[in-house]
């Protein structure tokens, strides 16, 4: 059983065998997880929740950018994420999210550890 004082962190991801494992790793790893594979459902969570970092993929951030950085950036400033690619670079993230702190980009397939040494480094860990 996770610790109820572990930080908390918000995974979004379209893929749902991919977020049963990222869940499965931060899990285990000590962190407590919440996830979704949809914009919409994210920015619901982000208005509930204060998580300690956001791991998302990033093309649910290219196919809903505007409303999630906007979601984002209204409920919680300076909000740490973990940007994960499939291909390159999203051309949004390179300077940072809307005047979000620039992302840690990871690429798909990534590894259990780059993942949770990624997630530990936001969160202060």
């Amino acid at each position: 059983m996770t610790n109820p004082l572990s930080p908390l962190v918000l995974i979004v991801d379209a893929d749902p065998e991919f977020r049963r494992w990222m869940t499965r790793v931060l899990e285990e790893a000590g962190f407590r997880s919440r996830s979704t594979g949809e914009a919409e459902e994210a920015a619901q969570w982000l208005s509930l929740l204060t998580p300690a970092a956001v791991v998302i993929d990033a093309s649910v951030v290219s196919d809903h950018g505007d409303t999630l950085a906007r979601s984002f950036r209204n409920a919680k400033p300076g909000l740490p994420m973990v940007v994960l690619s499939s291909g390159g670079e999203p051309e949004m993230m390179r300077s940072g999210y809307l005047g979000m702190p620039r992302p840690v980009m990871l690429s798909k397939p990534v590894a259990e550890a780059a993942l949770v040494t990624a997630v530990r480094g936001l969160c202060g860990g």
